[in-house]
């Protein structure tokens, strides 16, 4: 069994936005100390990396 590209696009899609949103939260939290600090730099990770799987990858 081998594995194709198109087989993989999507593992690497749903990892992407799984560790934006976690990175995110994160990083708002250091900063700020609030949840909804940690909220909105998920949503602009989330973004970036859905425009970038979208433009660059081809997803």
């Amino acid at each position: 069994m081998s594995l194709m590209l198109m087989d993989i696009k999507p593992i690497f899609f749903y990892a992407a936005m799984i560790q934006s949103v976690g990175s995110g939260v994160v990083a708002g939290v250091f900063e700020a100390g609030t949840l909804e600090a940690g909220a909105k730099h998920a949503f602009i990770l989330l973004a970036v990396s859905w425009f970038a799987f979208k433009f660059l990858v081809g997803i």
